[in-house]
């Protein structure tokens, strides 16, 4: 199921969203590779808020650029290049929206270009925790040696 969710700057961007079966555990934002949220990633939300009691959202990260973009596997350069045109700020205020649409508590968990945003949620955003799969665009940007106050103590 998909709602929208309102950034600090106006910008409404699509969510999937599902919440968990019994109890509510916590929250989980789920971040997009470059291919937007595919049917891949939708299976990785339907694990955790069927089974877990997590309460699931997954970002349209691309709806800046290309509203409900979802990329064929073989056409990378097409997500690469929607990627590399996305202003990280915007793209973390997106972020923000999703965590806050969920509520405490929040991890942030990406794969690829998300991994590396999961890292920079971790450093800039109040969430429980950051976890990166093959984390990309750390040198380019994303990386900070800031972190929040929940995750002091992490160095790189």
């Amino acid at each position: 199921m998909f709602r929208t969710v309102t950034a600090t700057d106006g910008l409404q961007l699509c969510v999937l969203d599902g919440t968990g079966a019994g109890v509510r555990r916590g929250g989980l934002v789920i971040l997009q590779e470059i291919f937007g949220v595919t049917d891949q990633l939708k299976g990785v939300a339907r694990h955790w808020h069927a089974a877990q009691g997590i309460e699931v959202a997954i970002p349209a990260l691309f709806d800046r650029q290309e509203r409900d973009a979802v990329i064929p596997f073989d056409q990378g350069a097409r997500g690469r290049a929607l990627m590399l045109a996305s202003d990280l700020e915007a793209t973390m205020r997106d972020v923000a929206a999703a965590v806050a649409a969920l509520g405490g508590p929040v991890a942030v968990m990406g794969f690829c270009w998300g991994g590396g945003l999961a890292l920079r949620a971790a450093q800039v955003l109040d969430i429980a925790c950051g976890v990166s799969f093959y984390g990309t665009s750390l040198p380019h940007g994303i990386w900070t040696n800031r972190w929040s106050s929940r995750c002091r103590g992490i160095s790189a």
